[in-house]
Protein backbone atom coordinates (compact mmCIF):
# COMPACT_ATOMS: atom_id res chain seq x y z
CA UNK A 1 0.00 0.00 0.00
CA UNK A 2 2.53 2.26 0.58
CA UNK A 3 4.60 1.60 -2.21
CA UNK A 4 2.09 2.34 -4.39
CA UNK A 5 1.17 4.99 -2.55
CA UNK A 6 4.59 6.85 -3.31
CA UNK A 7 5.14 5.84 -6.81
CA UNK A 8 1.84 7.38 -7.44
CA UNK A 9 2.48 10.60 -5.68
CA UNK A 10 6.37 10.74 -7.14
CA UNK A 11 5.15 9.67 -10.35
CA UNK A 12 2.46 12.68 -10.47
CA UNK A 13 5.48 14.75 -9.17
CA UNK A 14 8.12 13.82 -11.96
CA UNK A 15 5.41 13.39 -14.77
CA UNK A 16 4.78 17.07 -13.98
CA UNK A 17 8.64 18.69 -14.07
CA UNK A 18 10.37 16.74 -16.58
CA UNK A 19 7.66 15.00 -18.61
CA UNK A 20 7.18 17.67 -21.20
CA UNK A 21 11.26 16.91 -22.13
CA UNK A 22 12.22 20.89 -21.50
CA UNK A 23 12.41 23.19 -18.59
CA UNK A 24 9.70 23.59 -15.86
CA UNK A 25 7.76 27.03 -16.48
CA UNK A 26 6.83 29.43 -12.99
CA UNK A 27 3.44 28.01 -13.43
CA UNK A 28 4.79 24.24 -13.40
CA UNK A 29 7.19 25.02 -10.77
CA UNK A 30 4.70 25.95 -8.29
CA UNK A 31 2.45 23.35 -8.92
CA UNK A 32 5.21 21.01 -8.27
CA UNK A 33 6.06 22.70 -4.97
CA UNK A 34 2.31 22.11 -4.22
CA UNK A 35 2.08 19.02 -4.76
CA UNK A 36 5.69 18.46 -2.61
CA UNK A 37 3.45 20.33 0.13
CA UNK A 38 0.49 18.24 -0.11
CA UNK A 39 2.58 14.84 0.06
CA UNK A 40 4.37 15.53 2.79
CA UNK A 41 1.52 16.64 5.25
CA UNK A 42 -0.12 13.39 3.59
CA UNK A 43 2.76 11.68 5.08
CA UNK A 44 3.16 13.11 8.09
CA UNK A 45 -0.40 12.59 8.72
CA UNK A 46 -0.60 8.64 8.11
CA UNK A 47 2.77 8.91 9.98
CA UNK A 48 0.89 9.75 12.57
CA UNK A 49 -1.81 6.91 12.42
CA UNK A 50 0.61 4.36 11.82
CA UNK A 51 2.52 5.35 15.16
CA UNK A 52 -1.14 4.78 16.65
CA UNK A 53 -2.68 2.03 15.33
CA UNK A 54 0.46 -0.13 14.38
CA UNK A 55 0.64 -3.30 16.59
CA UNK A 56 3.87 -3.63 15.49
CA UNK A 57 6.09 -1.22 17.15
CA UNK A 58 9.40 -1.98 15.02
CA UNK A 59 7.51 -2.26 11.60
CA UNK A 60 6.48 1.19 12.46
CA UNK A 61 9.94 3.05 13.42
CA UNK A 62 11.36 1.58 10.36
CA UNK A 63 8.78 3.13 8.14
CA UNK A 64 8.55 6.55 10.56
CA UNK A 65 12.21 6.66 9.45
CA UNK A 66 12.11 6.02 5.59
CA UNK A 67 9.13 8.59 5.56
CA UNK A 68 11.25 10.95 7.22
CA UNK A 69 14.25 10.37 4.70
CA UNK A 70 11.71 10.53 1.45
CA UNK A 71 10.54 14.15 3.28
CA UNK A 72 14.19 14.94 3.62
CA UNK A 73 14.89 13.95 -0.44
CA UNK A 74 11.75 15.93 -1.63
CA UNK A 75 12.91 18.91 0.20
CA UNK A 76 16.49 18.11 -1.41
CA UNK A 77 14.56 18.00 -4.70
CA UNK A 78 13.05 21.57 -4.06
CA UNK A 79 16.25 22.88 -3.04
CA UNK A 80 17.97 21.43 -6.72
CA UNK A 81 14.65 22.87 -8.42
CA UNK A 82 15.47 26.37 -7.08
CA UNK A 83 19.21 25.76 -8.08
CA UNK A 84 18.27 24.93 -11.43
CA UNK A 85 15.58 27.95 -12.19
CA UNK A 86 18.65 30.26 -10.72
CA UNK A 87 21.26 28.58 -13.32
CA UNK A 88 18.53 28.75 -15.91
CA UNK A 89 18.13 32.20 -14.99
CA UNK A 90 21.93 33.14 -15.69
CA UNK A 91 22.06 31.34 -18.67
CA UNK A 92 19.48 33.47 -20.12
CA UNK A 93 21.36 36.62 -19.11
CA UNK A 94 24.14 35.24 -21.02
CA UNK A 95 22.16 34.50 -24.11
CA UNK A 96 20.65 38.40 -23.85
CA UNK A 97 24.58 39.59 -23.50
CA UNK A 98 25.28 37.37 -26.28
CA UNK A 99 22.13 38.73 -28.54
CA UNK A 100 23.16 42.48 -27.83
CA UNK A 101 26.87 41.28 -29.04
CA UNK A 102 25.62 40.66 -32.04
CA UNK A 103 23.31 42.97 -32.36
CA UNK A 104 26.22 45.24 -32.06
CA UNK A 105 28.27 43.19 -34.51
CA UNK A 106 25.40 43.37 -37.34
CA UNK A 107 25.51 47.49 -36.22
CA UNK A 108 29.02 47.35 -37.40
CA UNK A 109 28.84 44.99 -40.01
CA UNK A 110 25.84 47.48 -41.47
CA UNK A 111 27.77 51.54 -40.71
CA UNK A 112 30.76 49.83 -43.25
CA UNK A 113 28.23 48.82 -45.89
CA UNK A 114 26.61 52.67 -45.70
CA UNK A 115 30.70 54.00 -45.45
CA UNK A 116 31.30 51.59 -48.50
CA UNK A 117 28.03 52.76 -50.08
CA UNK A 118 28.27 56.59 -49.99
CA UNK A 119 32.08 56.46 -50.87
CA UNK A 120 31.48 55.85 -54.61
CA UNK A 121 29.36 58.86 -54.72
CA UNK A 122 32.12 61.11 -52.84
CA UNK A 123 34.48 59.95 -55.63
CA UNK A 124 32.14 61.05 -58.47
CA UNK A 125 31.49 64.47 -56.70
CA UNK A 126 35.15 64.94 -56.52
CA UNK A 127 35.50 63.72 -59.74
CA UNK A 128 32.88 66.06 -61.37
CA UNK A 129 34.52 69.04 -59.68
CA UNK A 130 37.96 68.56 -60.90
CA UNK A 131 35.98 68.02 -64.57
CA UNK A 132 34.43 71.72 -63.89
CA UNK A 133 37.26 72.97 -62.72
CA UNK A 134 38.91 71.85 -65.81
CA UNK A 135 35.80 72.73 -67.75
CA UNK A 136 36.07 76.35 -66.57
CA UNK A 137 39.87 76.70 -66.99
CA UNK A 138 39.18 75.69 -70.68
CA UNK A 139 36.71 77.86 -71.19
CA UNK A 140 38.75 81.23 -69.73
CA UNK A 141 41.17 80.39 -72.18
CA UNK A 142 39.07 79.65 -75.28
CA UNK A 143 37.67 83.36 -74.44
CA UNK A 144 40.30 84.57 -74.28
CA UNK A 145 41.96 83.52 -77.44
CA UNK A 146 38.58 84.66 -78.80
CA UNK A 147 39.10 87.55 -77.36
CA UNK A 148 42.18 87.81 -78.51
CA UNK A 149 41.23 87.37 -82.45
CA UNK A 150 38.67 89.36 -82.32
CA UNK A 151 37.89 92.84 -81.13
CA UNK A 152 35.62 93.83 -78.19
CA UNK A 153 33.62 96.37 -80.64
CA UNK A 154 32.90 93.10 -82.84
CA UNK A 155 32.08 91.05 -80.26
CA UNK A 156 29.26 92.91 -78.52
CA UNK A 157 28.01 95.87 -79.48
CA UNK A 158 28.53 97.65 -76.60
CA UNK A 159 30.53 97.46 -73.36
CA UNK A 160 27.69 97.01 -71.27
CA UNK A 161 26.45 93.78 -72.98
CA UNK A 162 30.16 92.57 -72.82
CA UNK A 163 29.95 93.17 -69.12
CA UNK A 164 26.85 91.49 -68.57
CA UNK A 165 28.04 88.45 -70.68
CA UNK A 166 31.00 88.38 -68.55
CA UNK A 167 29.01 88.47 -65.75
CA UNK A 168 26.25 86.32 -66.21
CA UNK A 169 28.91 83.42 -67.19
CA UNK A 170 30.74 83.87 -64.10
CA UNK A 171 27.88 83.78 -61.96
CA UNK A 172 26.74 80.62 -63.65
CA UNK A 173 30.30 79.29 -63.15
CA UNK A 174 30.27 79.72 -59.72
CA UNK A 175 27.17 78.28 -58.98
CA UNK A 176 28.14 75.31 -60.83
CA UNK A 177 31.60 75.38 -58.34
CA UNK A 178 29.47 75.85 -54.90
CA UNK A 179 27.37 73.53 -55.59
CA UNK A 180 30.02 70.61 -56.63
CA UNK A 181 31.78 71.92 -53.54
CA UNK A 182 28.59 71.34 -51.00
CA UNK A 183 28.32 67.91 -52.22
CA UNK A 184 31.95 66.98 -52.05
CA UNK A 185 31.57 68.38 -48.19
CA UNK A 186 28.03 66.84 -48.14
CA UNK A 187 29.67 63.35 -48.92
CA UNK A 188 32.61 63.90 -46.76
CA UNK A 189 30.44 64.57 -43.72
CA UNK A 190 28.67 61.51 -44.35
CA UNK A 191 31.56 59.49 -44.65
CA UNK A 192 32.74 61.06 -41.47
CA UNK A 193 29.43 59.94 -39.64
CA UNK A 194 29.90 56.63 -40.86
CA UNK A 195 33.39 56.09 -39.62
CA UNK A 196 32.31 57.47 -36.37
CA UNK A 197 29.08 55.19 -36.41
CA UNK A 198 31.72 51.84 -36.63
CA UNK A 199 33.53 53.08 -34.01
CA UNK A 200 31.24 53.34 -31.66
CA UNK A 201 29.41 49.68 -32.86
CA UNK A 202 32.81 48.61 -32.31
CA UNK A 203 33.41 50.21 -29.04
CA UNK A 204 30.37 48.46 -28.18
CA UNK A 205 31.23 45.27 -29.32
CA UNK A 206 34.89 45.35 -27.81
CA UNK A 207 32.48 46.24 -24.19
CA UNK A 208 29.67 43.91 -25.08
CA UNK A 209 32.75 40.91 -24.80
CA UNK A 210 34.77 42.27 -22.23
CA UNK A 211 31.50 42.34 -20.15
CA UNK A 212 30.57 38.80 -21.06
CA UNK A 213 33.95 37.57 -20.50
CA UNK A 214 34.12 39.44 -16.95
CA UNK A 215 31.09 37.80 -15.94
CA UNK A 216 32.04 33.88 -17.51
CA UNK A 217 34.98 34.64 -15.16
CA UNK A 218 32.68 35.96 -11.72
CA UNK A 219 30.59 32.36 -12.01
CA UNK A 220 33.78 30.58 -12.20
CA UNK A 221 34.99 32.57 -9.03
CA UNK A 222 31.97 31.84 -7.57
CA UNK A 223 32.22 28.55 -7.96
CA UNK A 224 35.21 28.02 -6.52
CA UNK A 225 34.23 30.55 -4.08
CA UNK A 226 31.56 28.08 -3.38
CA UNK A 227 33.40 24.95 -2.80
CA UNK A 228 36.33 26.81 -0.46
CA UNK A 229 33.54 27.75 1.78
CA UNK A 230 32.13 24.47 1.66
CA UNK A 231 35.55 23.26 2.93
CA UNK A 232 36.26 26.29 5.46
CA UNK A 233 32.39 25.16 7.02
CA UNK A 234 33.62 21.41 7.15
CA UNK A 235 37.02 22.34 8.62
CA UNK A 236 35.27 25.16 11.13
CA UNK A 237 33.16 21.98 12.38
CA UNK A 238 35.98 20.00 12.61
CA UNK A 239 37.96 22.69 14.74
CA UNK A 240 34.30 23.34 16.78
CA UNK A 241 34.28 19.80 17.51
CA UNK A 242 37.62 19.65 18.84
CA UNK A 243 37.31 22.91 20.81
CA UNK A 244 34.27 21.81 22.64
CA UNK A 245 36.11 18.41 23.49
CA UNK A 246 38.92 20.50 25.02
CA UNK A 247 36.51 22.67 26.47
CA UNK A 248 34.99 20.00 27.80
CA UNK A 249 38.11 18.92 28.95
CA UNK A 250 39.64 22.10 30.49
CA UNK A 251 36.47 22.14 32.51
CA UNK A 252 36.96 18.84 34.09
CA UNK A 253 40.09 19.54 34.78
CA UNK A 254 39.47 22.83 36.08
CA UNK A 255 36.53 20.90 38.52
CA UNK A 256 39.20 18.73 39.56
CA UNK A 257 42.17 21.05 40.85
CA UNK A 258 38.66 23.03 42.42
CA UNK A 259 38.59 20.15 44.19
CA UNK A 260 41.97 19.15 45.40
CA UNK A 261 42.66 22.82 46.68
CA UNK A 262 39.02 22.48 48.25
CA UNK A 263 40.56 19.30 49.98
CA UNK A 264 44.23 20.61 51.09
CA UNK A 265 42.36 23.87 52.28
CA UNK A 266 40.29 21.49 54.52
CA UNK A 267 43.25 19.44 55.61
CA UNK A 268 45.26 22.94 56.22
CA UNK A 269 42.39 23.88 58.82
CA UNK A 270 42.28 20.68 60.21
CA UNK A 271 45.81 21.36 61.54
CA UNK A 272 45.28 25.03 62.59
CA UNK A 273 43.87 25.60 66.54
CA UNK A 274 39.86 25.78 66.16
CA UNK A 275 39.48 29.43 67.34
CA UNK A 276 42.71 30.62 64.71
CA UNK A 277 41.20 29.14 61.82
CA UNK A 278 37.78 30.97 62.54
CA UNK A 279 38.99 34.49 63.13
CA UNK A 280 41.82 34.12 59.88
CA UNK A 281 38.80 32.79 57.80
CA UNK A 282 36.15 35.89 59.45
CA UNK A 283 39.66 38.42 58.66
CA UNK A 284 39.89 37.14 54.98
CA UNK A 285 35.82 37.42 54.51
CA UNK A 286 35.71 40.80 55.94
CA UNK A 287 39.02 41.98 54.02
CA UNK A 288 37.00 40.62 50.80
CA UNK A 289 33.51 42.32 51.49
CA UNK A 290 35.43 45.81 52.48
CA UNK A 291 37.59 45.73 49.42
CA UNK A 292 40.79 45.66 51.59
CA UNK A 293 42.81 42.79 49.51
CA UNK A 294 45.74 44.47 48.91
CA UNK A 295 46.04 45.88 52.94
CA UNK A 296 45.16 42.24 54.51
CA UNK A 297 47.37 39.63 52.47
CA UNK A 298 46.29 36.32 53.96
CA UNK A 299 48.26 34.18 56.27
CA UNK A 300 51.73 33.83 56.53
CA UNK A 301 52.03 30.42 55.12
CA UNK A 302 49.99 31.52 52.00
CA UNK A 303 53.23 33.28 51.15
CA UNK A 304 56.25 31.48 51.53
CA UNK A 305 57.76 28.43 49.88
CA UNK A 306 59.90 25.39 51.41
CA UNK A 307 62.33 22.85 50.19
CA UNK A 308 61.15 19.73 51.05
CA UNK A 309 64.26 18.88 52.91
CA UNK A 310 63.45 21.82 55.01
CA UNK A 311 59.31 21.39 55.73
CA UNK A 312 60.11 19.61 59.15
CA UNK A 313 62.70 21.89 60.71
CA UNK A 314 60.71 25.15 59.43
CA UNK A 315 56.93 23.72 60.46
CA UNK A 316 58.50 22.85 63.88
CA UNK A 317 60.54 26.20 64.54
CA UNK A 318 57.54 28.57 63.24
CA UNK A 319 54.94 26.40 64.67
CA UNK A 320 51.69 28.73 65.31
CA UNK A 321 53.31 31.94 63.44
CA UNK A 322 52.47 30.39 60.16
CA UNK A 323 49.00 31.15 60.69
CA UNK A 324 49.87 34.53 61.83
CA UNK A 325 47.69 37.47 59.30
CA UNK A 326 49.65 40.28 57.04
CA UNK A 327 48.87 43.76 56.73
CA UNK A 328 50.55 45.96 54.70
CA UNK A 329 50.04 48.95 57.93
CA UNK A 330 49.44 48.85 61.66
CA UNK A 331 45.98 50.00 60.58
CA UNK A 332 44.61 47.83 58.76
CA UNK A 333 45.95 44.98 61.34
CA UNK A 334 44.25 47.32 64.56
CA UNK A 335 40.98 46.88 62.23
CA UNK A 336 41.21 43.57 61.72
CA UNK A 337 42.31 42.60 65.27
CA UNK A 338 39.20 44.94 66.54
CA UNK A 339 37.06 43.23 64.10
CA UNK A 340 37.51 39.96 65.59
CA UNK A 341 37.86 41.04 69.00
CA UNK A 342 34.10 42.79 68.55
CA UNK A 343 32.29 39.64 67.21
CA UNK A 344 34.34 37.09 69.23
CA UNK A 345 35.38 35.07 66.63
CA UNK A 346 38.85 33.77 68.40
CA UNK A 347 42.16 34.96 68.43
CA UNK A 348 44.78 35.93 66.09
CA UNK A 349 47.80 37.33 65.20
CA UNK A 350 47.67 40.39 62.52
CA UNK A 351 51.55 41.12 61.80
CA UNK A 352 51.57 44.55 60.17
CA UNK A 353 54.52 44.33 57.20
CA UNK A 354 55.17 48.76 57.59
CA UNK A 355 56.53 48.06 61.30
CA UNK A 356 58.66 45.30 61.06
CA UNK A 357 62.38 46.48 60.15
CA UNK A 358 64.61 44.63 57.65
CA UNK A 359 67.60 43.44 59.38
CA UNK A 360 70.93 42.34 58.36
CA UNK A 361 72.11 39.44 60.05
CA UNK A 362 75.35 37.51 60.23
CA UNK A 363 75.40 33.65 60.65
CA UNK A 364 78.42 31.29 61.17
CA UNK A 365 79.83 30.08 58.26
CA UNK A 366 80.13 25.95 59.22
CA UNK A 367 79.71 23.38 56.98
CA UNK A 368 75.86 21.73 57.61
CA UNK A 369 74.83 25.05 59.14
CA UNK A 370 72.54 26.87 56.61
CA UNK A 371 69.99 30.15 58.43
CA UNK A 372 66.66 29.26 58.25
CA UNK A 373 65.31 32.43 56.50
CA UNK A 374 67.83 31.53 53.46
CA UNK A 375 65.77 28.43 52.97
CA UNK A 376 62.19 30.24 52.56
CA UNK A 377 61.37 31.55 49.78
CA UNK A 378 59.08 34.46 49.78
CA UNK A 379 58.02 37.63 47.90
CA UNK A 380 60.45 40.84 48.70
CA UNK A 381 57.64 42.41 50.69
CA UNK A 382 57.30 39.06 53.61
CA UNK A 383 60.92 39.19 53.59
CA UNK A 384 60.64 41.20 56.86
CA UNK A 385 57.87 38.99 58.40
CA UNK A 386 60.23 35.88 57.50
CA UNK A 387 63.04 37.80 59.61
CA UNK A 388 60.54 38.23 62.53
CA UNK A 389 59.05 34.45 62.61
CA UNK A 390 62.74 32.94 62.28
CA UNK A 391 65.28 35.41 63.16
CA UNK A 392 68.82 34.52 64.12
CA UNK A 393 68.35 30.72 63.58
CA UNK A 394 70.00 28.01 61.99
CA UNK A 395 69.46 25.01 60.92
CA UNK A 396 71.74 21.72 61.16
CA UNK A 397 72.62 18.83 60.11
CA UNK A 398 72.93 17.15 63.22
CA UNK A 399 71.78 17.30 66.98
CA UNK A 400 75.74 17.92 68.11
CA UNK A 401 76.07 20.27 65.18
CA UNK A 402 73.22 22.37 66.71
CA UNK A 403 74.19 22.48 70.37
CA UNK A 404 78.08 23.48 69.30
CA UNK A 405 76.40 26.37 67.51
CA UNK A 406 74.05 27.61 70.24
CA UNK A 407 77.01 26.94 72.74
CA UNK A 408 79.56 28.84 70.64
CA UNK A 409 77.66 31.61 68.75
CA UNK A 410 74.44 32.24 71.07
CA UNK A 411 71.80 31.27 68.49
CA UNK A 412 68.72 28.94 68.27
CA UNK A 413 68.92 25.61 66.14
CA UNK A 414 66.90 23.16 64.74
CA UNK A 415 67.63 19.70 63.24
CA UNK A 416 65.84 18.90 59.56
CA UNK A 417 63.71 16.14 61.79
CA UNK A 418 62.60 19.44 64.24
CA UNK A 419 64.80 18.66 67.44
CA UNK A 420 65.52 21.82 68.58
CA UNK A 421 68.29 23.84 70.57
CA UNK A 422 67.78 27.51 72.14
CA UNK A 423 70.47 29.45 72.67
CA UNK A 424 70.02 29.21 76.33
CA UNK A 425 70.67 25.45 76.02
CA UNK A 426 66.92 24.42 76.37
CA UNK A 427 67.00 21.15 73.99
CA UNK A 428 63.11 20.29 72.91
CA UNK A 429 62.60 17.09 70.50
CA UNK A 430 61.75 13.52 70.59
CA UNK A 431 59.65 11.46 68.48
CA UNK A 432 57.72 13.44 65.75
CA UNK A 433 55.37 11.92 63.29
CA UNK A 434 56.70 13.10 59.81
CA UNK A 435 52.96 13.16 58.59
CA UNK A 436 52.36 15.87 61.10
CA UNK A 437 54.23 18.55 59.03
CA UNK A 438 52.22 18.90 56.09
CA UNK A 439 50.94 22.32 56.61
CA UNK A 440 53.56 24.11 53.62
CA UNK A 441 52.74 21.33 51.33
CA UNK A 442 49.03 21.65 51.76
CA UNK A 443 49.65 25.56 51.12
CA UNK A 444 51.57 25.22 48.36
CA UNK A 445 49.39 22.85 46.63
CA UNK A 446 46.48 25.14 47.75
CA UNK A 447 48.04 28.10 46.19
CA UNK A 448 49.61 26.83 43.10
Amino acid sequence: MWGTMWGTMWGTMWGTMWGRGSAPTQEQRRQTAENLAGALSVCDNMNKLKVVNSPRNGLGGLEVERDKKMETLAKAQLAAEEEGRRQREGEEKSAERLAELSRARKEVVEANAAVEAERPQVNEAEEQVRSLEQQRQVCNAEREQLLARQGRRQQFRTLEERNRALDEELRVREEKLADARRKMEISVQREKKSETAGLEANKVALKGRTDLASRETQLGGLGKALRSLGERLDGGAEKLRLLHQDRHKAQREVEQLRQEARHCQHRLEGTMPRSNCQAVTAIMRWAQEKGLQDRIRGTFLSHIEVASTFRAAVESFAGSSLFNVLAMDDEAAAEAVKYVRTRRLGAVVVTPISQLPLKDYSFPQMEGVKPLVDVVKCPDWVRPAVQQVFGKAVVCRSMELCEEVAKRHGIDAITLDGDRVSRKGVITGGFQDPQRFVRISLAEARYS
